[in-house]
């Protein structure tokens, strides 16, 4: 396995970790639907800017598509479930929750692609999913179990565990920039009429920072993700790409002054000692 995967990752976890600290203001003055159409907007310049300049493979065959339009469709739907969920509650929890989507992406490839791993690989990736996950305690004292937006939350993971493993199958056949132009398509052709089912009208669309930053950080990331898919096994790759809360947590240490708790620092040293495992196993 090439380790051309590492940088790329690296740069994915960055990019998507800044991309939370400005979700949240963004979500709370567009709303979901209008985020989502601020996504469809920037996703069609970028992923398909991309995809006109640089990809080389223009013909797919429709097998290929099937499995492109698969993977695009439940990345997208959990990209509804997402903001849905953010509207709900704060990005900290919520971004950590739906961080833990490489569990299903994890037991998929291992299941259906048949995935080498080793035990110390595993071993490894079980750590790094756990501090991720365990950044989803918050001790608030509030019922968590109750709340519409756990329901979100929990449908986003699906999502996006079942797009991941769809997603390496379709960059192992067409490549991550014809992937990336075929859900430039199909990622507006739902966002669009949801943002319109939401009551969307014109002014929705109006500038907002935070909103585009945001997801601008995000396009750029899942492009490089994409990338990063091509080198490395999926199941290694999703789960390292979802040290993005950490990044998240700084950034909101550091711009918002947001306190970390006791439990953040134990998450940091579960996720580290799943590096350093991967790192020399």
């Amino acid at each position: 396995m090439s380790l051309m995967w590492v940088p790329l990752v690296t740069l994915t976890i960055v990019l998507y970790g800044a991309g939370q600290v400005f979700t949240k203001k963004g979500t709370s003055r567009l709303g979901s639907g209008g985020m989502l159409l601020l996504l469809s907007i920037t996703m069609m310049a970028v992923y398909g800017g991309a995809w006109v300049l640089f990809a080389a493979r223009t013909l797919v065959h429709f097998r290929e598509v099937l499995y492109c339009s698969a993977a695009a469709i439940l990345s997208s739907l959990g990209y509804i479930f997402f903001f849905e969920a953010v509207e709900r509650q704060k990005i900290s929890i919520v971004g950590v929750v739906t961080a833990s989507y490489p569990f299903v992406t994890v037991i998929l490839a291992v299941y259906f692609l048949h995935e080498p791993l080793t035990f110390l690989q595993i071993l490894a990736v079980i750590l790094v999913i756990a501090g991720v996950s365990l950044l989803s305690y918050e001790p608030t004292g509030q019922e968590m179990g109750s709340h519409p937006w756990l329901l979100m939350a929990t449908l986003c993971v699906v999502m996006w565990g079942l797009s991941s493993l769809m997603t390496k199958v379709s960059i192992t056949l067409v490549g991550p920039l014809t992937y990336a132009g075929i859900y430039a398509i199909l990622g507006p052709s739902l966002w669009i009429p949801y943002w319109w089912m939401k009551g969307g009208r014109v002014h929705s669309i109006e500038f907002d920072r935070d909103a585009e930053i945001s997801v601008i950080f995000f396009c750029l990331g899942s492009l490089l993700f994409y990338s990063a898919m091509s080198y490395g096994y999926v199941s290694i790759v999703t789960a390292f790409s979802n040290l993005y809360p950490f990044v998240t947590l700084v950034l909101a240490r550091l711009i918002m002054a947001e306190m970390l708790h006791v439990h953040h620092y134990g998450a940091a040293a579960l996720t580290l000692l799943g590096i350093v495992i991967l790192a020399l196993f």
